[in-house]
């Protein structure tokens, strides 16, 4: 099921990241339940550094308490090196997706 979720609705994820992308550098959350099939925890979190890069995070699943999993798409090679040998924090399992584009679980 999310495979599917994630290539239907891939268009709207993209022009999410194009927004971000072409907005001020900063870190944030675009907070607004129309998200909510394309995040199903409601909100998207991102982050936009001075050189470029972006980090925005779709949520799959959002157990508030004791797990989560989301959707990531990224340009940050740095990023992208952690998310490929499982080091970022608190993620127990990493799958990429295809270019850029990742799904972590925790």
């Amino acid at each position: 099921m999310e495979f599917l979720d994630f290539n239907l609705r891939m268009s709207e994820r993209e022009k999410i990241v194009d927004e971000v992308k072409s907005g001020p550098s900063k870190s944030g959350s675009i907070a607004d339940m129309a998200f909510l099939p394309v995040s199903n925890g409601g909100d998207i979190s991102f982050t936009k550094n001075p050189n470029g890069t972006v980090y925005v995070e779709f949520y799959i699943d959002r157990g508030f308490i004791d797990h989560f999993s989301s959707f990531i798409y990224t340009n940050d090679q740095q990023e992208i090196i952690k998310l490929q040998k499982g080091e970022e924090a608190f993620v127990s399992g990493t799958k990429k997706l295809k270019d850029n584009w990742y799904r972590i679980s925790y």
